[in-house]
């Protein structure tokens, strides 16, 4: 009787210890770059906010006919240039939110006097707030804050946190006209 219950304790044992893990398998947490938020996608052909756009600045156009162009893998500023790969939108309504996107090479940066230098950011992180959104016009900015200028996040997930209205950033959106779809 004694072997028996002795088998039953060491088999009930291992059971137990079978369960505790299998429940830590099961919570592994997810690669973080597999890991997309949320409120947080890829961006897709569909959303209003891709395409080429032009500043209320007609007479400097950054790039020809456009100021800045949003698109599937790619996303070019008159702030830092082109960048193509993975594009991530976050909307905060249907005419608001940010656009995500990953710094393929250095920009260029502007000291207090405007004395252009190298900013060390390839593969780092940067967005683009816009507001107002029509299927002609928005208003939209690139992060930017005074007080930590061409301070790049080096993951999506910090890109995400960082970059907000409520952290001082984006204080000027500026109107542009679509150019093209």
């Amino acid at each position: 009787m004694k072997g028996i219950r002795f088998s039953l304790w060491r088999a009930a044992a291992v059971l137990v210890a079978l369960v505790v893990l299998c429940g830590f398998v099961a919570c592994k947490e997810p690669d973080s770059e597999d890991l997309i938020f949320e409120n947080v996608a890829e961006l897709s052909k569909s959303d209003g906010i891709v395409g080429k756009w032009e500043d209320d600045y007609p007479n400097w156009q950054t790039y020809e006919t456009y100021d800045c162009q949003i698109s599937v893998g790619k996303v070019e500023t008159c702030s830092y240039g082109r960048h193509e790969g993975s594009v991530y939108i976050a909307k905060l309504s249907q005419t608001s939110g940010y656009v995500y996107y990953q710094l393929k090479s250095d920009v260029t940066g502007y000291d207090d006097n405007g004395k252009e230098y190298e900013i060390h950011c390839a593969e780092k992180w940067s967005a683009v707030f816009y507001k107002g959104l029509t299927s002609n016009s928005v208003k939209m900015c690139d992060a930017f804050n005074r007080s930590s200028p061409y301070d790049f996040p080096d993951s999506l997930e910090k890109c995400v946190h960082k970059y907000t209205i409520e952290n001082g950033y984006f204080e000027n959106p500026v109107t542009f006209k679509k150019v093209e779809d």
